[in-house]
C-alpha cells in the first residue's frame, strides 16, 4: 500500500544516489498513521513467518510511505454450477476503507496495477485477473466508502471430466445396444447385461452437491433414461417373442370336443403368432436406428450448447 504522509520527514542524508526509499522498522505503525483496510467477504487470513512476521515498512523524501506484507487469505466466492463442468466462476477481491469516507481516503491502483506470477497452477482450474480500474465508491446509504476492486475468473477445465465421466458413460450406453444383438431366447444374458450397465452408470455421477440440475446431471441422466429405454425394448420384444411361441404351440395342438371344453371349439377369433412376430422384427430394426439418432441429437445440442456458454 501507498499512501503519503507530509507530517513525516525523514533527513536528507539518509537518502543514497542509488535509495530512492529508506528503510523503517515495521513495529513503528503502533505509533503512525495507518489506512484502515479490510477485504470484503474474507473467511481466513494467514501470515507465514518463520522468525518475524514478514513486512516492511518504506518512506520516500516526499513523505510516501509504502507498506508492504505477506498474507494468505482465504475469499468466499459465490458459483454457479450450472454449466459444470464447463463452468466459469467469477470471484472478486475487493479492499476498502472501514473507517475513513470517500472524500477523506480514496483508494486507486497503483500505475504498476497488481504482479501476478506465472507460476500459478491448479488441477481443475486456468486463472485469469482483471483489474477494475479507478476507485469503486460504495454507498451504504449512510456513507460512501472507497475501494479497489480485482476480479479472478476462474475457467474450469473439462478434461478430467471428459476421460472420467463423459467417455465411460458412452461406453456404456454403447454396452447396453448390445442387448439388440442378443436373441430373446437368451433372457438372462440379456437382461443382465442391461440391468449391470444401468447400475454401473448411476454410481458414476460425481459433481458438487447443489440444489438444482448441473450440465452433468442432464448428461447422466440421459444416459440412464437411455439404458432403461433399452431395458424397456429389450423386456417387450422378449415379451411378444414368448408370446408368439405360446401361441403356436396352441394352434398345432389337437382340437377337443366342443362338448368337453364346454365351448364352440373356433379359434377364429384369436390371435395369430404372425401378428406378434411382425411387431417382435420391427422393434428389432427400429429400436437400434431410433436410439442412435436420438443420442447423436443429444451429444451435439448438449455440447453446442454449453460449449458456447463458455466462450461467450
Amino acid at each position: 500500500m501507498y499512501w503519503t504522509d507530509g507530517r513525516l520527514r525523514p533527513p536528507l542524508e539518509s537518502f543514497t544516489n542509488s535509495s530512492v526509499w529508506v528503510n523503517i522498522d515495521p513495529a513503528l505503525t503502533s505509533r503512525m498513521w495507518l489506512p484502515t483496510t479490510y477485504i470484503d467477504h474474507v473467511k481466513e487470513i494467514r501470515m507465514p513467518s518463520l522468525l518475524i512476521l514478514p513486512h516492511s515498512l518504506r518512506i520516500a523524501s516526499s513523505g510516501l510511505m509504502r507498506y508492504s506484507m505477506s498474507v494468505i487469505t482465504k475469499l468466499a466466492c459465490p458459483m454457479d454450477f450450472s454449466a459444470y463442468p464447463f463452468d466459469q466462476q467469477k470471484c472478486y477481491m475487493k479492499l476498502e476503507s472501514y473507517q475513513y469516507r470517500a472524500f477523506e481516503v480514496t483508494y486507486s491502483w497503483h500505475d504498476n496495477g497488481i504482479q501476478t506470477s506465472s507460476d500459478i497452477r491448479t488441477d481443475h482450474f486456468i486463472p485469469a485477473f482483471e483489474i477494475i480500474k479507478g476507485s469503486i465508491v460504495h454507498d451504504n446509504g449512510k456513507s460512501s466508502f472507497s475501494s479497489v476492486r480485482v476480479d479472478i475468473i476462474l475457467s474450469r477445465k473439462a478434461t478430467y471430466h471428459l476421460m472420467n465421466t463423459y467417455i465411460p458413460s458412452s461406453l456404456f450406453v454403447f454396452v447396453s445396444w448390445l442387448t439388440f444383438l442378443i436373441p430373446p431366447e437368451h433372457l438372462p444374458g440379456g437382461t443382465v447385461l442391461t440391468i449391470t450397465t444401468l447400475l454401473t452408470i448411476v454410481s458414476m455421477q460425481e459433481s458438487p452437491k447443489v440444489s438444482y440440475a448441473k450440465a452433468i446431471d442432464q448428461w447422466m441422466m440421459f444416459c440412464i433414461v437411455l439404458v432403461f429405454t433399452v431395458l424397456v425394448e429389450y423386456t417387450y420384444v422378449v415379451h411378444l417373442h414368448f408370446r408368439a411361441e405360446q401361441l403356436r404351440m396352441v394352434s398345432v395342438e389337437p382340437k377337443r370336443n366342443p362338448r368337453q371344453t364346454g365351448g364352440t371349439g373356433s379359434q377364429a377369433n384369436s390371435p395369430r403368432p404372425e401378428l406378434y412376430t411382425k411387431w417382435k422384427v420391427r422393434f428389432e430394426r427400429l429400436s437400434p436406428r431410433v436410439l442412435i439418432v436420438i443420442f447423436i441429437i443429444f451429444n451435439i445440442t448438449w455440447f453446442l450448447v454449453f460449449c458456447v456458454q463458455l466462450i461467450v
